[in-house]
């Protein structure tokens, strides 16, 4: 198994991808979690983990909040080029904690998960 470290800005979002990978059956076993609530520690740290990618693979997930739409806060959290083993994804919008209610969204999404998984 190869780890994959994610950094996450809560405790629901970190629930929502060990599921998506869980559900996978994919190649990965989760490293570390980063986590220290919010995204203003995950934009400190984006280009810290985007070197890190060059050992191990990172999986960053943040949600819009304020910016304009995802390739903009893409290119203000990480104006450098992003290493391939750095994963950023964002959500437009904000994860909530209902995915008991929409079980089939989680089948939908995992599927295109998968997907992307499968590039690394």
């Amino acid at each position: 198994m190869i780890p994959l470290y994610l950094a996450v800005e809560d405790s629901l979002s970190e629930g929502i991808l060990r599921r998506l990978l869980r559900d996978s059956h994919n190649k990965f076993a989760i490293g570390s979690v980063f986590s220290k609530g919010g995204n203003g520690y995950l934009r400190s740290r984006i280009s810290a983990w985007n070197k890190a990618a060059i050992h191990y693979p990172f999986l960053v997930l943040t949600d819009l909040d304020n910016s304009p739409c995802p390739s903009t806060l893409v290119r203000e959290w990480l104006p450098v080029e992003r290493h391939p083993n750095l994963i950023f994804r964002v959500a437009v919008r904000e994860v909530l904690p209902m995915p008991q209610i929409y079980p089939d969204t989680f089948v939908a999404h995992n599927a295109t998960f998968q997907q992307m998984l499968n590039r690394y």
